[in-house]
């Protein structure tokens, strides 16, 4: 009885593992997926994967109890996030976890990270930093006349990146640039 328990599992785990491989992106989906807008941190390119949507890796191992741990373990996650790709138009995929203030992107490189819809701005004087506030539309949740620099949040990704652009015509801005979560893109 034990014996047939366990192969009816294996026999379900080998059906399914097609049906889950061709939903989970690989770091070659996700570099084939990265369409969207470009930007640059340091010397490094990254382009944002639209089709890519963030869930906290907690919440989906709650979410799909029927196929339990095994399957969260196989998703490919970048810090505390697992990554679907293809269901961002998708309404529930939002529901789930999708958030405007999150995006994949993919470096030249091929490393993926999470761009938050916040800048991190570098400034020569604070006055720049309430300037940059004011023209770009974000709000300021940081700031530092000492160190030169600040946090400001957008509403969302796209938000974020447009000020980017109009941040370097602001005299005084010296750089801004997306605050990042990096991970290696690690199969659990």
């Amino acid at each position: 009885m034990k014996n047939s328990i366990l192969y009816l599992s294996l026999l379900g785990a080998m059906l399914a593992a097609p049906a889950i491989a061709q939903t989970l992106p690989t770091a070659k989906a996700l570099q084939q997926s990265a369409t969207g807008e470009s930007f640059t941190v340091g010397q490094m390119r990254f382009r944002v994967v639209p089709d890519a949507v963030l869930e906290p890796s907690a919440a989906k191992a709650q979410a799909t109890p029927a196929i339990g741990k095994a399957n969260a373990r196989q998703q490919p996650a970048i810090g505390k996030y697992t990554v679907k790709l293809g269901a961002a138009k998708s309404a529930a995929a939002v529901a789930t976890g999708g958030d405007a203030r999150m995006a994949v992107a993919m470096s030249d490189s091929g490393v993926p990270v999470v761009v938050t819809s916040s800048l991190d701005v570098y400034v020569s004087h604070i006055g720049a930093l309430n300037e940059a506030v004011r023209d770009t539309g974000g709000k300021l949740k940081y700031s530092s006349a000492l160190g030169g620099n600040g946090v400001i949040e957008y509403a969302s990704v796209a938000q974020a990146l447009q000020a980017m652009q109009k941040l370097s015509a602001i005299a005084g801005v010296k750089s801004a640039s997306p605050r990042l979560i990096r991970e290696e893109f690690v199969l659990y």
